[in-house]
């Protein structure tokens, strides 16, 4: 299939992801593509302005663990308040369905300005999601 005139292209392979360096508002069309040998993609959310992908990577971090320890077991609870980023934070804005190596297929997207984090949870051999790999990009939509 040919490319779409005026689309822009997201790569993804393993444990990153390739967002242009300018990114338009309004609708647009995204060509996803899957240059990886593992299954990826793509969920994208809105997150506050100043959202680095250490933040990101703490919130995932922080689901994933697990229920924290209680405090009669001798673990000091985390405040929420004081671990940055939360889950009220990010905004749903896009996802994928998955795709295998060498895949691509067209989305309509509408991004407005703003700051946008792009994750994928697929998991790796060793089952270890790709978020907790490193796979996180955070951008920004001027």
């Amino acid at each position: 299939m040919e490319d779409v005139p005026g689309g822009v292209e997201i790569v993804m392979a393993e444990m990153y992801f390739e967002v242009p360096d300018t990114l338009a508002t309004g609708p647009q069309i995204w060509k996803i593509v899957n240059n990886g040998q593992q299954v990826h993609h793509v969920v994208l959310a809105g997150v506050p302005d100043g959202t680095t992908e250490d933040d990101v990577q703490a919130l995932v971090e922080s689901e994933f663990a697990g229920p924290p320890a209680s405090p009669e077991a001798g673990a000091t609870p985390v405040d929420v308040a004081e671990a940055g980023l939360s889950f009220e934070d990010v905004e749903d804005v896009f996802y994928t369905l998955l795709f295998s190596e060498g895949q691509a297929n067209w989305y309509e997207v509408d991004v407005q300005p703003g700051t946008y984090a792009m994750l994928c949870f697929m998991p790796d051999p060793s089952g270890t999601p790709h978020v907790m790999l490193g796979m996180i990009e955070v951008f920004t939509v001027e």
